[in-house]
């Protein structure tokens, strides 16, 4: 099992896949300005190896590569491809989700926050929304 120091000090040399746990797999991609660590998930389905990228380790972490293996991991033993789960959640993501997720993480950072957009007056959801 990996642990976040581990993580933090692998190098090109070690190896280019470390396993975890759960299916969870840390794999090594070099590239000419760093090493980038990225989380994949790795499982049978109909008999044949799959994975399933997570994400960069920079961006996640190494705990919630965890939860989200185990979650990956509980998928798979209920019988449902974690693949097609994953594609319906992306399906559901709107602009409007996005938009307000990006509010919410960046509203602190303006000098006067009275003065900072409200996303609710540019009517995001209702302009081209299906419904």
């Amino acid at each position: 099992m990996l642990s976040d120091s581990q993580v933090k000090s692998l190098k090109i040399e070690d190896g280019k896949r470390h396993a975890d746990r759960d299916g969870l797999v840390l794999e090594l991609r070099p590239s000419k300005k760093k090493l980038n660590k990225v989380f994949i998930f790795r499982f049978q389905w109909d008999k044949k190896p799959q994975t399933i990228t997570i994400g960069n380790y920079d961006s996640i972490g190494l705990k919630e590569a965890r939860n989200i293996a185990w979650a990956y991991r509980e998928l798979v033993n209920k019988g449902i491809d974690p693949r097609v789960q994953n594609t319906e959640q992306q399906k559901k993501i709107t602009f409007s989700v996005v938009a307000d997720q990006w509010f919410q993480k960046y509203k602190g950072t303006w000098k006067d926050f009275g003065s900072s957009p409200n996303p609710g007056a540019l009517h995001l959801s209702t302009k081209h929304s299906n419904s």
